[in-house]
């Protein structure tokens, strides 16, 4: 069913309104929904409902609301923090972890990181990553909506770490531990799992040992030597079946 995201929409609510535009123009012009109509709306907070359209216009459009679901939000928490590659492959490592369960998305600017975009189109970026993540969410029909961070230093990333989390940086040089030899009790043990993923050339060596003495685990994917979207798609996909199946 089509599902229509309304971050406003609480649970006492017997009726609720869209109001973007671009959702409401997709909805009305694109697929073509009328009154009466059934769609799906969630929050992006863990709240969905079945809901019919009982009024729609260019700027606005009401629904009933039929039935509630309330989703529990799954632990641990999956954070991916990833160097921003060329071109627009942060967008297809944002929809490919979305729909994998992700909870939390940095973007990192790492010393071997190439970002001379202006703090005005960083801006735009932040909100076009974030307009990806809600369309994987409706695709993937998960009640949740990854949160999305504006561009931070991998400095900035670690400090973000507390006591309770797990910290994994993707490591081509040695020594580094096998990501599917990481115990399960580990990983379930904690409350969120951060994810770090280098850019092409990896991480400097002073950058790893800074996340080593953070407590982060070198860890790395196999034998051969991935780019980066692939590693981070590759992480997320492995950690969300193995915790979440």
């Amino acid at each position: 069913m089509t599902r229509c995201y309304i971050p406003n929409f609480i649970l006492s609510q017997k009726e609720t309104v869209l109001l973007d535009k671009d959702e409401i123009h997709h909805l009305i012009n694109v697929l073509r929904f009328k009154l009466n109509d059934d769609v799906f709306v969630f929050n992006g907070k863990g709240l969905q409902a079945s809901a019919t359209i009982i009024s729609a216009s260019s700027h606005k459009v009401t629904f009933r609301i039929n039935s509630l679901e309330e989703v529990r939000q799954q632990h641990p928490l999956l954070t991916l923090a990833c160097a921003i590659p060329k071109r627009s492959k942060f967008e297809t490592i944002i929809e490919k972890c979305t729909e994998l369960g992700i909870d939390e998305i940095i973007p990192l600017r790492t010393t071997r990181t190439e970002i001379s975009k202006a703090s005005e189109t960083l801006a735009r970026c932040h909100r076009r990553y974030e307009e990806v993540a809600i369309n994987a969410c409706k695709q993937s029909q998960r009640a949740f909506l990854p949160k999305v961070h504006s561009v931070m230093t991998f400095a900035q990333a670690l400090d973000l770490i507390s006591k309770n989390d797990l910290a994994l940086f993707g490591a081509l040089q040695a020594p580094s531990q096998k990501l599917p030899e990481i115990a399960s009790d580990l990983l379930r043990s904690k409350e969120r799992i951060v994810v770090f993923i280098g850019p092409e050339g990896d991480f400097t060596k002073e950058e790893a040992q800074l996340a080593l003495s953070r407590g982060a685990i070198p860890v790395t994917l196999g034998p051969n030597v991935l780019k980066v979207e692939t590693a981070a798609i590759a992480a997320i996909g492995f950690l969300s079946l193995r915790l979440r199946s």
